[in-house]
């Protein structure tokens, strides 16, 4: 089977497509799947959904397109998750987060140094925190924390899970729980890295602030609004 019926919706519909040039259909639509899923990197957030709404095929589909190991656990995290939580952001600051820190060793060290395992235990211990990490297959594969109603303070995800949608539903996740407190906009600091995937999740930036690495964006997103391109800004208040 080919796809020479799609040359009658293209100028010169009347020439031949040389045989060369045909793909099968399943193969084209691979591809296309595999580009929209990668590219919007929502494949978590979209099987979670999905499997709220009964859509059991869709989510076979997303399985296809764009496979995670297994689903993932989510669970509130603990003071004894802190070693693993602690290994896990060095990992990702240091594999996923190269537009900030440049690959520079005194950088690196300035940023990582005052993440250690206590001071991520103090983090999951303090009780207006509320942190959430997740597993696949017995390890800790991202990790996402609120430190207050309204304010994102950790979201990282393990280097060989970054891109897969992941992280998407870590904040999926937190932004349920800070709705439940009712405050209307989520604030986050973020990287440079992390710009591009925080602005796809709706949320837009509104300033800048120091870091010990350089700069962190100022982010933030108003919750209970539906972001598209092209919308008109919300006048509810």
């Amino acid at each position: 089977m080919d796809i020479r019926f799609f040359s009658q919706c293209k100028p010169g519909a009347g020439k031949s497509v040389a045989a060369s040039q045909r793909r099968p259909v399943n193969t084209v639509f691979r591809i296309w799947i595999n580009g929209f899923i990668r590219s919007c990197r929502c494949g978590g957030v979209l099987r979670y959904r999905c499997r709220k709404a009964g859509f059991g095929p869709v989510v076979q589909l997303l399985d296809v397109a764009c496979p995670m190991p297994m689903s993932p656990t989510l669970k509130r995290a603990l003071e004894s998750d802190a070693q693993a939580a602690c290994r896990l952001i060095h990992e990702s600051i240091i594999a996923g987060c190269r537009a900030d820190h440049g690959a520079d060793a005194m950088v690196l060290s300035r940023w990582l140094e005052p993440i250690t395992p206590d001071q991520v235990r103090s983090w999951f211990a303090w009780p207006a925190h509320r942190a959430l990490v997740a597993t696949l297959d017995g390890e800790m594969a991202g990790i996402g924390m609120l430190a207050r109603p309204g304010k994102l303070a950790l979201l990282y995800v393990a280097p060989a899970m970054q891109r897969k949608g992941l992280g998407a539903l870590l904040l999926q996740r937190l932004c349920g729980q800070v709705a439940s407190s009712r405050p209307r906009t989520l604030h986050v600091h973020s990287t440079l890295s992390a710009q591009g995937f925080f602005a796809r999740q709706g949320f837009s930036a509104v300033g800048e602030c120091p870091a010990a690495h350089g700069a962190m964006i100022v982010m933030q997103k108003k919750l209970g609004v539906q972001t598209y391109p092209g919308a008109k800004p919300c006048r509810c208040g």
